[in-house]
């Protein structure tokens, strides 16, 4: 089925949110274009000063003498004659112009205007701390607040310090966020059968950091979800998440609780032991996206229970490692079918990264990393579908890149980044219920294309992948599948991030067809959401 067919598959209800969004759009080219002044206006603005004090303003001729580019006091375009300020006798900039012995009023405005323009040549040329400086626009403000709101899906639980810091006294840092979702989607499965559905959920984290001494913190967060077809409030506690992506709807748990030491600072070593959110993604603005580990994400709750170290080197590069728990019945990631943590092998799990978010020239992030798995790759399976004995380790390496281009004579800046997997071992094709002529792929990758600031404020990008049904280590890419996906994003204010997304999936290899068990052929599908940061 091509993306067209999907699209026109859509019910009415996803095409009236869509309307919205385009009605939305529709106000925004209106505002900006006929009733606010030109894009041209906003992208081009007069550059700003800010007024340091002057230093030279009080002292003595002597230290005058020091500073060849000391801005001339009013007092002196107000003076008689210039003679009378011995101030301007001493400044080189002002010998340079003729001596006016019998000033009128009209020989003193000429020699102002040419003294006011020569002292402000010599500031450019020559110092660089100058009385009057301008103020240059920072082309990441917006992508730093982005980021800013964005950090729950991009950062672990051992790189969030609170925001204040508190040494030697037991204050708790709190935080919160909300976010709402509205979703729906069209779901074509291998028996022909379509599956609509339209949702309003809404998923709230609280966390809470405890400083215990100047190296030691702990931490606990709260998080649940609510949804308009089901929110009756159920706390569980359990090692592996009880549904395919983490909590169930209206399901509460504790998804942090950990105990946090740091070195003495600059803290380059970390380490934190408990229930925590471990995170390594592509960060490149309007996406964070990852082939092998993010917790949380969207409107998820999910978690890892372990160990989680890092060391920041000197020259800008982090090491991390995570020892991770698994239940006999699952972990708490989200992994895909042919992963199984039934043998007793397979209770821990490995993952190591090392990375450097330092920019260099246009690079903002290189990052390798890789997962092993021990004893948890189902090879084969019996005809009834049950578990068998045969596993095997499970290793995958996905690398990582991104990069900023900020245009010098525009106000938009793009972003971009590439991300690549690889597994070398590979499930039979009954396990992925790939058809019998087609080989199993262990290679993944995703790419990514990103407008800053198109409007003030206001983002949007493009994300494509290919994800082989070998590959069973990302939460946000499902095996065997070719995705592409818009996403928009409004930072309404420092605390309020508006994001609508719209997005096609197709298989890439032709699946089994097995009637009693019918899988995801293809499927189109979108969301509006709105998260707020207390």
């Amino acid at each position: 089925m091509t993306i067209t067919t999907l699209f026109t598959k859509l019910n009415k209800h996803s095409l009236l949110a869509l309307l919205t969004v385009l009605c939305v759009a529709a106000v925004f080219i209106y505002h900006f274009f006929f009733s606010a002044p030109s894009l041209a206006k906003i992208a081009v603005k007069e550059p700003t000063f800010s007024l340091v004090k002057n230093n030279n303003e009080s002292q003595p001729a002597s230290a005058a003498e020091k500073s060849p580019t000391v801005v001339q006091s009013p007092t002196v375009v107000q003076s008689p004659t210039v003679e009378q300020s011995p101030a301007v006798e001493q400044s080189p900039t002002v010998e340079q112009f003729p001596k006016v012995k019998k000033p009128t009023i009209a020989k003193l405005t000429k020699p102002a205007k040419l003294q006011l323009t020569k002292v402000k040549t010599a500031k450019v040329e020559n110092s660089a701390t100058d009385i009057v400086q301008p103020l240059e626009p920072s082309l990441e403000k917006t992508e730093l607040a982005s980021a800013k709101i964005e950090n729950d899906d991009s950062s672990s639980s051992i790189e969030l310090f609170p925001a204040t810091v508190r040494k030697r006294d037991q204050i708790w840092d709190l935080s919160a966020d909300v976010r709402a979702v509205y979703t729906g989607y069209d779901r074509e499965l291998t028996n022909g059968d379509v599956i609509q559905e339209n949702d309003f959920l809404i998923r709230m984290r609280g966390d809470a950091i405890a400083t215990i001494s100047n190296n030691l913190r702990a931490g606990i967060g709260i998080a649940g979800t609510c949804a308009t077809n089901e929110c009756d409030a159920d706390f569980i506690l359990q090692t592996d998440i009880p549904g395919s992506t983490g909590l169930k709807l209206g399901q509460i748990t504790i998804d942090e609780l950990y105990l946090h030491w740091l070195s003495e600072e600059p803290h380059r070593f970390k380490i934190a032991i408990g229930r925590m959110q471990t995170r390594s993604v592509l960060k490149t603005g309007v996406f964070n996206k990852s082939l092998d580990r993010i917790n949380s994400n969207n409107a998820r709750i999910n978690w890892t229970d372990g160990i989680h170290a890092t060391y920041q080197l000197d020259n800008g590069w982090t090491s991390n490692f995570i020892m991770q728990y698994n239940g006999r019945k699952g972990s708490g990631n989200v992994y895909h079918d042919a992963i199984d943590f039934s043998k007793s092998d397979a209770r821990q799990s490995y993952f190591a990264s090392f990375e450097n978010n330092q920019k260099i020239s246009n690079v903002t992030q290189r990052s390798f990393g890789i997962s092993y798995l021990p004893s948890a790759l189902l090879t084969s399976q019996g005809a009834a579908q049950e578990v068998t004995n045969n596993h095997e380790d499970y290793v995958g390496v996905v690398g990582k890149v991104a990069w900023l281009w900020p245009q010098q004579h525009n106000r938009y800046t793009l972003r971009g980044g590439f991300e690549l997997g690889y597994s070398p071992t590979q499930p039979e094709h009954n396990i992925v219920d790939i058809a019998d002529n087609q080989d199993v792929s262990g290679l993944a990758w995703n790419a990514v294309f990103n407008i800053m600031d198109f409007l003030p404020g206001q983002n949007i990008g493009i994300n494509y992948a290919h994800t082989g049904a070998g590959w069973q280590l990302s939460p946000q890419y499902k095996p065997n599948t070719k995705l592409v996906e818009i996403r928009y994003q409004w930072l309404l204010e420092s605390k309020n991030l508006f994001e609508a997304r719209v997005r096609w999936q197709e298989e890439l290899d032709d699946t089994q067809a097995i009637e009693s068990n019918p899988i995801q052929e293809n499927q189109a599908d979108f969301y509006l959401r709105l998260t707020r940061k207390f």
